[in-house]
């Protein structure tokens, strides 16, 4: 019987003229495939580390001076954008690896935590090498739809004013405790501050919490960098 079925396939073959493929295709075709998946993990890993300096630069004392819980802010400032890179980049990492030579017997949640650790540590790398502050002032100078949704959000949370915060750019300084703030829509802002100005300079960028006192000055209780980008409105 297996006599018969290899005549069988044999004269399959040679009715049909088939031709082995060459090495060489099989090993083009690996090489496009690893290749293929280590740049997706590697853009996933830059994708990550942009997330990671957005958690990390997110202005989380802000939440508790707006009327939002701590959910529904994470929530709204959340990098969605580069969350759905990076996932985007892992589904396409794991196609390829499916596609590999033993890659078919790994489960996807094996994958799933194995990428999400790879990326963890690429993304910290990354980070901490100052590619994820580079990548994110990059895609806000060049492309005008990403600095839309990046920065809209986060300069309408500093523009309640009336909630006791304001955010902006030093524009001179007034004595020990009052500087000239002007803020993402232009406004100049007379902020009175808790304590003498001692390392602050022009062209600073200041988040700063406190209280309306009239219109266009404004009594500082604390100040701190900004944390991020900071560009204003044109």
């Amino acid at each position: 019987m297996p006599n018969n079925i290899s005549k069988n396939v044999l004269k399959e073959i040679k009715a049909k003229e088939i031709k082995p493929k060459a090495k060489w295709r099989f090993l083009l075709k690996k090489s496009v495939v690893w290749f293929s998946f280590g740049l997706c993990a590697l853009i996933g890993g830059l994708a990550m580390s942009v997330i990671i300096f957005m958690l990390v630069s997110n202005d989380w004392d802000l939440q508790r001076h707006l009327d939002n819980n701590f959910i529904e802010f994470l929530f709204k400032t959340l990098p969605y954008i580069w969350i759905v890179i990076f996932v985007m980049f892992m589904s396409i990492a794991y196609y390829n690896f499916k596609h590999t030579s033993k890659g078919y017997k790994y489960k996807l949640s094996v994958f799933a935590l194995s990428s999400l650790l790879i990326s963890l540590l690429l993304g910290f790398a990354f980070f901490g090498m100052g590619v994820a502050k580079k990548i994110e002032d990059r895609a806000i100078k060049n492309i005008p739809q990403y600095k839309e949704l990046s920065l809209d959000l986060k300069k309408k949370l500093w523009e309640e004013n009336d909630k006791g915060v304001l955010a902006g750019k030093i524009k001179s300084i007034e004595g020990e405790l009052a500087i000239t703030l002007v803020d993402w829509n232009k406004k100049e802002w007379t902020v009175i501050l808790p304590k003498p100005v001692k390392m602050l300079q022009v062209g600073d960028a200041l988040a700063i919490f406190g209280e309306i006192i009239e219109d266009g000055k404004f009594k500082a209780k604390k100040t701190r960098p900004w944390k991020g980008n900071f560009d204003e409105r044109k």
